[in-house]
């Protein structure tokens, strides 16, 4: 396949640099090899200027011919892209809104701690884990093991019973034997020794989910007006007005189980302050382990695995504060900002963003919906419902 200057496929990319002067797309040539598996939003390593290699964001496909002879990519630091195409085209935004480089919109979307660059490099835990090799010839040595080996023989029998792999550590203590007893099942062939990825799950669910509530009037007739507007696959702004006590949390909930009916994704936005453990066991009440937490008070490793498991649509739920805004929530449906007139959601560092101005940029893309509610909206949300940029609901009761 040819592409500019009759050569081979060549990308746009943006090069992770914080430089006057290179906040513009910069085009290379794709190897043979990288054609067919390369698309918008992977990580690339590139040659630039003087460097041998640096990060880089794929952003779109040459469409143009560019002067001179190309660089070619070095190659791929992901398998899968860290960025959707809608992602892409809400960092454009950004950088146009707030007037901050391309490169640091994008990397607000990108996994905790994965930048080459970062100080502290996240990556997946691993834990060792044993399964049986053949059950037929475990079987068969059983017998002789109670014999000889008897702690070998309780080893092999806890692993010919749990039906898959173990971690070493539970296995060693289940079975009441030691790693030289591993060791000498592995060695015979009987067992097998794996590293298998583990999720650092910083709130783990316990105890039963419960039922929604009933609403009164004013919760059914705003769930009923946000659940039509999912269904539309058109976006829609609300402004869900309630005294303290009304019930804005229970709609929130209920709305997010109709996102998930139409096999779509929400993410809700809550202050930091109000981030706790109790919040989290509300959702996860309603939810069960179908929710991922993304804050600050997390490790990184904690963040970088939530991250992952929105990517890759194990959950589709996300909870957090400001930054969750830029959650890889796959077929975003619904963002909800609690208390949307808290000054926290403005970040005041580069760079500088409102949670609630990307939230809309979001669903903007992605056909979805936008809550903002508040006891005490904002002025600005009052002007845009004012205004009919936003449909006023209020929770009288």
């Amino acid at each position: 396949m040819l592409g500019v200057n009759g050569r081979g496929l060549a990308v746009e990319v943006i090069v992770d640099l914080h430089a006057p002067g290179v906040d513009r797309i910069f085009h290379y040539e794709v190897p043979a090899e990288l054609e067919g598996r390369i698309r918008p939003g992977h990580r690339v390593l590139v040659p630039f200027g003087r460097r041998e290699a640096i990060e880089g964001y794929v952003v779109g496909f040459a469409g143009q011919p560019a002067p001179g002879p190309l660089k070619p990519l070095i190659r791929l630091l992901d398998e899968e892209p860290v960025l959707g195409e809608a992602e892409i085209r809400v960092a454009a935004w950004m950088r146009d809104y707030y007037l901050c480089p391309l490169v640091q919109a994008l990397q607000c979307f990108l996994p905790p701690g994965s930048r080459i660059r970062s100080a502290r490099r996240a990556k997946p835990a691993v834990e060792l884990r044993c399964a049986v090799a053949d059950e037929g010839r475990a079987r068969e040595a059983l017998a002789a093991l109670e014999r000889r080996a008897p702690k070998q023989a309780a080893l092999l029998r806890l692993l010919l019973g749990a039906g898959s792999p173990l971690p070493v550590a539970e296995a060693l203590r289940r079975a009441g034997a030691g790693r030289t007893s591993l060791r000498a099942l592995v060695e015979q062939g009987l067992v097998v020794q794996a590293a298998a990825e583990v999720v650092r799950d910083p709130f783990p669910r316990s105890g039963p989910r419960r039922a929604p509530f009933t609403l009164n009037r004013g919760q059914r007739d705003a769930l009923e007006q946000i659940a039509a507007a999912l269904g539309s696959g058109r976006p829609a702004r609300f402004l869900l007005e309630g005294v303290t006590g009304s019930g804005k949390t229970e709609v929130y909930l209920q709305a997010i189980d109709a996102c998930l009916r139409l096999g779509k994704g929400a993410i809700l936005l809550v202050p930091e302050i109000a981030l706790t453990p109790q919040t989290v066991a509300a959702f996860q009440g309603y939810f069960g382990s179908g929710v991922a937490v993304l804050h600050s008070r997390l490790s990184q490793g904690e963040r970088y695995d939530q991250w992952w498991r929105l990517r890759r649509g194990e959950v589709k739920i996300a909870v957090g504060a400001r930054s969750a805004v830029f959650a890889p929530v796959r077929d975003l449906g619904l963002i909800v900002v609690d208390e949307e007139h808290e000054t926290s959601y403005k970040q005041e560092e580069s760079p500088r963003y409102h949670a609630r101005e990307v939230a809309w940029a979001r669903v903007r893309e992605a056909g979805g919906v936008l809550v903002l509610g508040s006891a005490t909206p904002s002025l600005e949300s009052r002007a845009l419902a004012e205004e009919g940029g936003c449909v006023h609901l209020r929770l009288a009761e």
